[in-house]
């Protein structure tokens, strides 16, 4: 085998795990909070709280707040991880553009 398709491989395998049974609970867990609600109010959250500025940890609270907003108004049980997980879903796909 080549050094080429060994990397090639060993990439593949990082990828399945990661996609796969490392982020399958998280994936899981936000299913079942909300799922595209869930992750549609993150990424509004994050975009909102963005533009008002401020600390890190105070965009994040204001994210926070905002999504459990949603989520609470909707009847939608959730968990703490699932909504931290869609916001950071959020920054990292908004930060990718």
């Amino acid at each position: 085998m080549s050094f080429k398709k060994s990397i090639q491989n060993a990439f593949h395998s990082v990828v399945n795990f990661v996609s796969g049974s490392f982020l399958a609970p998280l994936a899981k867990s936000i299913t079942e909070s909300g799922g595209k609600i869930l992750t549609e109010a993150a990424l509004a959250a994050v975009k909102a709280s963005e533009s008002m500025g401020g600390s890190s940890e105070t965009k994040f609270q204001n994210a926070f707040h905002a999504v459990v907003g949603v989520l609470a108004s909707n009847g939608i049980k959730y968990t703490t991880v699932a909504v931290r997980g869609a916001i950071e879903a959020a920054v990292a796909q908004l930060n990718s553009k």
